[in-house]
């Protein structure tokens, strides 16, 4: 709204009153995050967050006996990213609530590196769990100050939750030693650990880290579905590692294998060694290009070379391959071209009548 003040026209109370409130704007929604409701807290924090002021005007909130309200004052700290905080938000990762020392880790991570000194000083003497927490805002900066106790808790903590929890802090740091403790973890006794590890491997993504992730996927019982994730962010570097060892495969190892390598074919540089693996014998390898090609992401490839793929199974004696047909054509059934739509319908309803 804009106003203009003519001469000799004098200002009413409504507009004095007006006025007034919007000189004191960072008073008003501090003292709406005190007092008012979900609402009226939620609109505060939008002033403040977007206010140059004082932060240390929030330590009563940090003091506030109700979550909520701890946590609003973090989310606003976050926002406004003055150093000025640092002082009050390190002490706050020793809050017995997880929430707000994972709030807390996060707006330091935000303030940036000017916060580091700080929180690596509130190291001596801090409690197991609060000094995790310690670890977690450094690694957030990647402060290599923080990585060595982490190795050392993921490496050596007696309790599986410990290692797990280290593990997941570490995924900040991309070094030698660090890619070394996540392969010691992808051995861990503990399954928990060793799907934390599959989680983490998959970000640092190491080319050393490939062999177990495979070993998890195809070995184990009832692997956990992070190693399948972990491959995929490898993409095309896996693809060769579970060629190598498709031939011959037993059903359940073959399943595993197709399912991973459907997987990686779905990043843009997989998607390029559709047609290379299409040529190769491996049954597991097949049966991963023809799901593929009933994916969304088939969508993106030229129809004729995919319509031509398909035809070569419509006769395929085993009927799951029949079925992951007519998911191909079903995708080519959505192609722009009328002609490739209409083919694709009549061979869905040939292989499909129902």
């Amino acid at each position: 709204m804009r106003v203009v003040f003519l001469r000799g026209v004098e200002k009413t109370r409504g507009w004095k009153t007006m006025s007034d409130s919007f000189t004191r704007p960072v008073d008003d929604a501090i003292a709406q995050l005190l007092r008012g409701d979900r609402h009226a807290r939620e609109q505060a924090a939008v002033v403040l967050s977007g206010s140059s002021f004082d932060v240390t005007r929030l330590a009563p909130l940090l003091a506030h006996p109700h979550v909520s309200r701890q946590v609003k004052a973090i989310e606003i700290m976050r926002d406004v990213r003055s150093p000025a905080a640092i002082s009050l938000l390190v002490p706050m990762l020793g809050s017995p609530e997880p929430l707000v020392a994972r709030k807390v880790a996060g707006a330091l991570h935000r303030i940036g590196p000017a916060a580091a000194d700080a929180i690596a000083a509130s190291l001596p003497g801090s409690t197991e769990l609060h000094r995790l927490w310690i670890l977690d805002a450094l690694s957030r900066l990647r402060d290599l100050r923080g990585r060595d106790p982490l190795i050392e808790i993921a490496a050596h903590a007696t309790h599986p939750g410990w290692r797990a929890s280290a593990l997941g802090r570490l995924r900040h740091y991309h070094d030698a030693l660090t890619v070394d403790t996540i392969g010691g973890a992808l051995r861990d006794s503990d399954p928990g650990v060793r799907k934390t590890a599959c989680e983490v491997a998959g970000i640092v993504r190491d080319a050393s880290l490939l062999a177990p992730l495979i070993a998890i996927w195809l070995d184990e019982t009832s692997p956990p579905l992070e190693a399948m994730f972990a491959l995929r962010k490898y993409s095309a570097a896996a693809m060769d590692p579970l060629i190598a060892v498709a031939a011959d495969a037993e059903p359940e190892r073959r399943k595993r294998i197709s399912d991973a390598l459907r997987w990686c074919m779905a990043s843009p540089q997989g998607r390029t060694q559709l047609w290379t693996l299409w040529k190769r014998p491996e049954p597991a390898v097949r049966d991963a290009c023809l799901q593929f090609l009933g994916d969304g992401y088939a969508r993106s490839l030229p129809a004729p070379p995919r319509a031509a793929a398909l035809a070569e199974h419509i006769a395929d004696p085993d009927p799951q391959r029949r079925r992951w047909c007519v998911e191909g054509y079903r995708q080519l059934a959505a192609d722009r071209d009328p002609t490739v739509r209409m083919n694709a319908e009549l061979m869905m309803r040939r292989l499909d009548p129902q």
